[in-house]
């Protein structure tokens, strides 16, 4: 949900109520938020569940960058591949 934008930023979750939004038990998703965590996506508080945490500028900076790269790949390829043979 958090991947798929579904949990935008500042959105709070409890572990159970994830549970029962995912159809599965709380150690999955339990799991799952612990590595949210590591990876800075959410915070984890207890008793609070976890909150979404907003994308910083340095990440922002980080996704165009993969981004421009990716475009100029595409180009790349694309104009290779289209020549007529």
């Amino acid at each position: 949900m958090v991947l798929d934008n579904a949990l935008q930023a500042g959105a709070q979750l409890l572990e159970q109520e994830a549970a029962a939004r995912l159809g599965m038990s709380r150690t999955p998703v339990r799991e799952a938020m612990q590595r949210l965590a590591r990876d800075g996506m959410v915070e984890i508080r207890p008793r609070h569940g976890m909150r979404v945490l907003p994308i910083s500028p340095g990440d922002m900076a980080e996704i165009y960058d993969l981004l421009y790269g990716l475009e100029s790949t595409f180009k790349r390829y694309a104009c290779w591949h289209s020549k007529p043979a």
